[in-house]
């Protein structure tokens, strides 16, 4: 067992939230989906340099499929896929069908407050988006086959799902919670979940024994000023940790964070997300952006190092990620800033 100086060391090397590895990109692979007879689109990020320690054989990478939200597509959230690809994961980030980007000619605007508005009751929606994520893992052999890359590079046994707001209902979807009663899209070959600014009961399908029903290793991560969209007030999204079952399961609430924190873009030499308030119907206004001194940077610094040793336990069981999982130095190292909560 770690002592407390050993956990307080580890969160420093969390904390440095360098780029370990160059990464590399596939920006479109197109899939085809017999089933469903339709195209899905994937951007593919992988680290480039990942070989075993003897230099000789490429170490084979752990997975993160990534599921955009509302709108969204397979290029947003790059900030956090390249960064996770630089530690040695290969993501997956496919475009489901409600994204914008498949809507040419509409008001972009007009056009996301529909899809938003209608994720309440989409059934049909929740759907597709689940069978997206369980057809990319299916198609796994094949994209290695694809891309000469990351041929033979995929841990096809350490697979996580991950995603943001509209994407946190289908990781939680694929992570085994139900809908609509007893409705279950689990796919039993996902070993982790992370959802970024959670559902909470009453709202798309979900009610309070939904979550009870997620049995792997699960992170849950909102903020402070992180609202539902339906005038939910914080405590609406932490709902999802609070009803979901012991073992594994972790919160980060981190003070100062919207809900467009969680959904920033790669973008070189600035710290501001890339996606304008005036584009969201539900977003705080840039001005708003702080809490105090708590800023927009330091927020996607603690997702960055939370995120990651989340993926380093139950991907790659790295021990000592573990560990600091289950202690308190996310909290007192961020002097308060993240309120870390597991079970």
């Amino acid at each position: 067992m770690s002592t407390t100086g050993d956990t307080k060391a580890l969160f420093g090397t969390y904390g440095e939230h360098k780029h370990v590895l160059p990464v590399g990109t596939v920006e479109l692979v197109l899939l085809w989906d017999p089933a469903r007879k339709k195209d899905l689109a994937l951007r593919v990020v992988y680290p480039k340099e990942h070989t075993s320690k003897s230099g000789e054989a490429p170490v084979a990478s752990p997975v993160i499929i990534f599921s955009h939200g509302a709108g969204g597509d397979k290029d947003g959230y790059s900030t956090w896929t390249h960064y996770w690809a630089s530690h040695g994961y290969i993501c997956l980030s496919p475009t489901h069908q409600d994204a914008l980007v498949l809507r040419p000619g509409t008001s972009r605007k007009d056009e996301l407050t529909k899809i938003v508005s209608a994720v309440d009751t989409d059934f049909d929606g929740w759907s597709n988006r689940a069978l997206d994520i369980s057809f990319v893992v299916d198609a796994l052999p094949k994209l290695s086959e694809m891309i000469p890359e990351i041929a033979g590079r995929i841990d096809g046994k350490a697979i996580a799902i991950a995603g943001h707001s509209y994407g946190a209902h289908t990781s939680m979807l694929i992570a085994g919670a139900t809908v609509n009663g007893n409705r279950s899209f689990s796919d039993k070959r996902i070993s982790a979940c992370l959802v970024m600014s959670p559902q909470g009961p009453g709202r798309s399908g979900l009610t309070e024994s939904s979550f009870a029903q997620i049995s792997i290793p699960a992170f849950f991560m909102t903020g402070s000023r992180d609202l539902g969209p339906h005038g939910e007030d914080v405590n609406w999204r932490r709902r999802a940790y609070e009803l979901s079952v012991a073992q594994d399961k972790y919160q980060g609430y981190f003070h100062g964070a919207t809900h467009l924190s969680f959904a920033r873009r790669r973008v070189l030499g600035t710290s501001a997300p890339t996606i304008s308030p005036a584009d969201w119907p539900f977003a705080i206004a840039k001005a708003d952006l702080k809490e105090g001194k708590i800023s927009q940077q330091t927020i996607s610094r603690w997702i960055k190092m939370t995120s990651l040793a989340f993926f380093d336990a139950h991907l790659k069981s790295d021990s000592a990620a573990s560990e600091l999982l289950h202690s308190r130095q996310f909290a007192e190292q961020s002097e308060g800033g993240i309120e870390w909560s597991f079970k």
